[in-house]
């Protein structure tokens, strides 16, 4: 497997994860929002932030994989998302 069918790999698995994690943050949103008649759409802006911090971090890693030809590891998934989640807060 080459470099970058490894870095995409990757990249769409850790993808899946955030997007799975935002899907069930908006979903016990519109539970609590339905149930309780609460305004909850700070969920909503978090899960916005998130993807647009990781769309920067993608070009971020994209730009740097392929233009200076760094080498890419696949790191750790669960190391990966506490640093995400560590920097989100």
């Amino acid at each position: 497997m080459n470099k970058n069918e490894t870095f995409f790999k990757c990249e769409l698995k850790f993808f899946s994860i955030l997007i799975l994690g935002l899907f069930l943050l908006n979903s016990v949103a519109m539970l609590l929002q339905y149930l309780f008649d609460i305004r909850l759409f700070i969920s909503i802006v978090i899960s916005m932030i998130a993807l647009f911090f990781y769309i920067i971090y993608f070009l971020y890693l994209l730009i740097k994989v392929k233009m200076f030809d760094v080498k890419y590891e696949c790191e750790d998934l669960k190391q990966r998302l506490s640093g995400w989640l560590s920097s989100l807060i």
